[in-house]
């Protein structure tokens, strides 16, 4: 993947923005459904917003599994 990247303190410079957007959104979001979910309904959403992140990790580890196993040289 650095192959398209000129120079690796570049590509650390992108790293870093987009940890401190992932950071951002991470808190950003869960108040979003707060504040916009019904009263009784606010910490089923709040439950949701976490499982779907937790099953995105999830999915993306096994398709890194399948990659590899793929790609096997």
């Amino acid at each position: 993947i650095l192959v398209f990247f000129v120079d690796f303190r570049f590509y650390m410079l992108v790293r870093v923005a987009q940890g401190m957007c992932a950071g951002c959104f991470s808190s950003v979001v869960p108040l979003i459904i707060k504040e916009l979910a019904p009263f009784e309904l606010s910490g089923f959403f709040g439950v949701f917003h976490q499982l779907f992140i937790t099953i995105g990790i999830s999915l993306c580890c096994l398709f890194t599994l399948f990659l590899s196993l793929a790609t096997d040289d």
